[in-house]
């Protein structure tokens, strides 16, 4: 019996360490911000992700990002100490070769002083594994 109550323990403790590994991730660090997903129609692949101010749906704080197979995450992605949002295709255990263009767009949470709300500024955007990514240039 105690063997069987160990092992509970040791699957319980295993399941909330991958499930935190793959939920935190995904845990948006804004409160002041939503992200909408917009999908281009029932047969794309294709999921683009809308920054809007959690309290008025019609603000948008910045540009749309999409990716093929999308996924939204929050990273520190530039080293820079505070999480950053990410837009990217996930890795998978397949290639899909030609039919498939990886891509990654991020963005930056800043405060904007003048409009007293957040913004997003797009601060990375790359598309394909040996195609060069564009870092955009900042213009603080």
């Amino acid at each position: 019996m105690k063997k069987k109550c160990i092992a509970l323990v040791l699957l319980t403790v295993l399941f909330g360490a991958l499930a935190w590994k793959v939920l935190r991730p995904r845990i948006n660090p804004f409160p002041d911000v939503v992200f909408l997903r917009e999908d281009s129609g029932h047969t794309s692949s294709y999921h683009a992700f809308k920054p809007v101010l959690a309290k008025d749906h019609s603000v948008v704080l910045g540009p749309s990002h999409s990716a093929q197979d999308g996924v939204l995450r929050f990273y520190d992605w530039d080293g820079d100490g505070a999480k950053d949002a990410v837009v990217e295709t996930p890795d998978t255990w397949f290639d899909f070769g030609e039919y498939r263009t990886p891509s990654r767009h991020v963005w930056r949470y800043e405060w904007d002083a003048t409009a007293n709300r957040p913004a997003l500024k797009s601060i990375f955007s790359g598309k394909g594994e040996s195609s060069e990514a564009i870092l955009l240039k900042d213009d603080s």
